[in-house]
């Protein structure tokens, strides 16, 4: 090929990629997740190593009753997980924003903080998130159901690109720093808190030259 007809090729190719590079990509690594303490077989899973602000990756939580008896869990507004979200690690949080409070009324800090979405969200009145997966609105009503024995709960929610403000380790929470869920297996209602964490990391994208 020609160098002016190799040149305007890559001027077409780099021009139709430009919508494209000057969005952020991130990779999804490390993840880790373990279960609590109680009468559950907790799970969860990742499917997707990158996103970007117009794809996503998708987040598995899996709750199974192991025990012979009914066991009631208490949420909120959504059952079982209620609205968990993934919180930067508090040893990488930015100091130069140490100072700044960004947390919402509704327990959402809109800078560290990442929501994970459900389809159900957009169903519900209960919670509205903007176009970058940001709670505007949210009532956290309490739902309570019994899980059967031998029954498995499973949720999926996307992680977008959308609303990563910096790269680190995230980790798991419920909504406004509660637990996932609480539950009552007997003996009154507990707290059920498993340890999910992932790495974020924004990609090295090639530069115009």
């Amino acid at each position: 090929m020609r160098r002016r007809a190799f040149l305007g090729a890559v001027g077409a190719s780099m021009a139709g990629l430009a919508g494209c590079m000057g969005q952020p990509e991130y990779n999804l690594s490390n993840f880790s997740a373990k279960g609590a303490s109680g009468p559950f077989e907790f799970d969860a899973s990742l499917d997707g190593g990158g996103i970007t602000v117009d794809s996503s990756g998708t987040l598995t939580l899996t709750l199974t009753n192991t025990q012979s008896d009914p066991i009631t869990i208490k949420s909120r507004t959504f059952w079982p997980f209620g609205v968990p979200r993934l919180s930067l690690a508090e040893e990488e949080r930015q100091h130069d924003f140490q100072n700044t409070n960004t947390t919402r009324d509704n327990g959402f800090d809109s800078l560290y903080d990442v929501l994970p979405v459900r389809d159900k969200y957009e169903q519900s009145e209960a919670i509205n998130v903007s176009a970058i997966n940001e709670p505007r609105s949210i009532e956290l009503e309490l739902a309570e159901k019994a899980i059967q024995p031998d029954k498995t709960i499973t949720r999926e929610y996307e992680i977008g690109g959308r609303g990563i403000s910096f790269d680190g380790t995230y980790e798991l929470y419920g909504f406004d720093g509660k637990p996932l869920f609480e539950y009552d297996a007997g003996n009154g209602f507990e707290p059920f808190e498993p340890s999910v964490t992932l790495k974020i990391e924004r990609k090295q994208l090639i530069p115009f030259i």
